[in-house]
């Protein structure tokens, strides 16, 4: 993963966070930042990260499910203006990503048949 990669991605589970759990987002930004800080450190480790970060989150939130969300409770953040902001840069990174792949799809093809040329 390079660290582009790692950033969009944070950001966009960061997002399905957000607008499908809102209760939980403040808990599951630590468990994404800590991963994502991993990453741009180091990126070969970032999934290795991930993992850890992940599965603790989720083996705390099964061992205290009364607990965890209402202490890191962010449902009050949630509004839908917020939401659809959101939603509308998700949607702006997956366009700018999508873009950026398929133009060096296209440069690499001409430039492979410019070298045989």
């Amino acid at each position: 993963m390079n660290r582009k990669w790692i950033i969009e991605y944070t950001f966009w589970n960061a997002a399905f966070v957000y607008l499908n759990y809102p209760q939980i987002i403040g808990h599951q930004l630590a468990v994404l930042l800590a991963a994502a800080i991993v990453g741009l450190i180091r990126p070969e480790r970032w999934l290795q990260a991930r993992g850890y970060t992940l599965s603790t989150s989720l083996i705390a939130l099964s061992t205290f499910p009364e607990v965890i969300p209402a202490w890191a409770d962010t449902t009050y953040g949630s509004t839908g203006y917020r939401e659809n902001l959101v939603s509308a840069v998700c949607i702006g990174i997956i366009l700018v990503y999508t873009f950026r792949f398929f133009q060096l799809q296209f440069r690499k093809k001409h430039q492979s048949v410019d070298l045989q040329n």
